[in-house]
């Protein structure tokens, strides 16, 4: 192995699966130089052996997005680097590290560690609003892709102003990708037309489904401008729709929209299902050095204290991902409403993003039992999202990002 180092140039699939050795052997290997890490090159068992050792903990945050970073990069291929260097040892090496990201993976829909490999599409029309929200997907992807939508509405339902030329478009999207020094194999381009009878949102939603993409951005309002609450018809319709992604929503005056070295993630929680999903995403946008803030209102009771216990769990789950968080359970006046306790929280800490479910345990009830009386009626079950209080107030007057997880 030492004299395929020695040569003056290699080619980058075998530079990327060397430098994949070497974050691996870094980790066991405090004390890592150039000569021991030379040295061994030339034991492959000893690597191999050292890779099978390994279990997702053993990984931090950082060696995780790094590894992401050179397998997803086009360049990578142990193939050619097998080739190359004359030794299987880079064919068994990568067979290892695959099993290991998905045990990583694993751990992540378990909500016991944060997810480097995001993928998002954003919508975008034209707008000021859009760009805003292509570059705060930018900002979240870290080793993920970024797929930008634009749809041509011309002959759409929900159709309202002219359109911005295609080819405008496509050219303004390029210049935003390559000032935000997004890598080319990390993003795609689609141009699509609505059909006559399809709402935008539908068909932002069908892309969403078919691109397998973790989340949908948009922007709080396109090319008409703010609308009175803020949040014109398109959001609106994405979260009436039984959307199986969760959307961000971003705000026209959003704190994401200035770049930051850590910024503060709120998650609204209450006992319905919906949390652990809305925990899920959460682990999906943060950074090791974002900050978490799970927050709970209740109404304080007239007798004794108030039972804690069904959420301590998140605990396990804030030191299973190694990252800066804190659950906190706030009582809120009689005189006040969760949705204005939820505004002065996020206001007091800065949050940059807030996480919450498009409806909670209240409505969730409700719909359930509305769901089967509809469908013993009809015999056919509600296919749309009953929008809660919480969510509806937040939508009017949007402090930060928001992200809705149905």
């Amino acid at each position: 192995m030492r004299n395929v180092l020695a040569r003056k140039k290699i080619s980058p699939a075998l530079q990327l699966c060397i430098q994949a050795v070497q974050i691996i052997l870094s980790i066991k290997e405090l004390e890592l130089t150039d000569e021991t890490f030379q040295n061994f090159l030339d034991r492959p068992d000893e690597i191999l052996a050292l890779v099978r050792t390994l279990v997702p903990n053993d990984l931090s945050e950082d060696k995780h997005e790094q590894l992401c970073g050179l397998m997803d990069n086009h360049d990578y291929d142990s193939i050619i680097a097998a080739r190359e260097s004359e030794s299987s040892l880079f064919l068994d090496f990568h067979s290892k590290l695959v099993e290991l990201r998905n045990e990583m993976v694993q751990a992540h829909q378990n909500n016991n560690r944060l997810l480097p490999t995001t993928r998002f599409i954003v919508g975008v029309d034209g707008s000021r609003q859009s760009y805003v929200a292509f570059e705060i997907a930018v900002q979240l992807r870290r080793q993920g892709s970024v797929v930008a939508v634009y749809v041509d509405e011309e002959n759409a339902a929900s159709r309202q102003l002219p359109q911005i030329p295609k080819e405008f478009l496509t050219e303004e999207v390029n210049t935003h990708c390559k000032r935000l020094r997004l890598p080319i194999n990390s993003f795609k381009l689609l141009c699509e037309k609505c059909e006559a009878t399809t709402l935008v949102a539908q068909h932002l939603l069908t892309i969403a489904d078919r691109e397998h993409v973790d989340f949908l951005v948009v922007g709080a309002h396109g090319i008409g401008g703010p609308a009175i609450d803020q949040v014109h018809h398109v959001p609106w319709d994405i979260l009436y729709c039984a959307a199986n992604t969760p959307t961000i929503v971003v705000s026209p005056a959003s704190i994401t929209s200035v770049i930051s070295k850590r910024y503060t993630f709120v998650l609204a929680v209450d006992k319905s299902t919906i949390a652990a999903r809305c925990l899920n995403a959460t682990l999906k946008l943060m950074r090791p050095v974002d900050i978490l803030r799970i927050v709970h209102f209740y109404e304080k009771p007239i007798v004794g204290e108030y039972d804690a216990q069904p959420f301590e769990w998140y605990k396990g789950s804030i030191a299973g991902a190694g990252i800066e968080g804190v659950l906190d359970l706030q009582p809120f006046e009689r005189t006040t409403t969760v949705a204005e306790s939820l505004q002065d929280y996020l206001s007091t800490h800065s949050a940059a993003y807030l996480i919450l479910g498009i409806n909670g345990e209240g409505a969730e009830t409700f719909s359930n039992s509305v769901s089967a009386d509809n469908e013993a009626v009809t015999g056919k079950k509600n296919e749309g999202n009953r929008i809660g209080r919480l969510a509806s107030a937040m939508l009017f007057s949007p402090r930060c990002t928001l992200c809705f997880c149905s």
